[in-house]
């Protein structure tokens, strides 16, 4: 059973890969993950979690840990400080905008690599 924030979180019905982004679009999946997470009314919880499960991989909070083993220099700095930010929790309102709908935006096109 899913957590209860992540029941109100933005990414909810999002493609997978915009978070957890494939080498080949990675630049405009990082940016579309950002522009969901910026609408998102769960960013502390989500930052949260990524700081007590040790992410080390993907878009958590508007914040691309990267894709290796060690999360990017800076990225668990910036984790704690939205994670700490009470503003940031329950914004109230839903999640904005369609999120399906920028999910289509960013599935791979075939074209080359970003």
């Amino acid at each position: 059973m899913q957590a209860e924030w992540r029941q109100r979180a933005a990414c909810q019905y999002v493609y997978p890969d915009v978070f957890f982004p494939p080498r080949v679009h990675r630049a405009r999946y990082v940016t579309a993950a950002r522009r969901i997470c910026g609408d998102c009314v769960v960013v502390r919880e989500c930052a949260s979690f990524a700081l007590a499960n040790n992410v080390t991989q993907g878009i958590f909070a508007r914040v691309d840990m990267g894709s290796g083993m060690t999360p990017r220099r800076g990225a668990l700095a910036l984790l704690r400080d939205l994670s700490e930010n009470e503003s940031l929790s329950n914004r109230g309102g839903s999640p904005g905008g369609d999120t399906r709908s920028r999910a289509r935006d960013c599935e791979p096109t075939g074209r080359g690599a970003d």
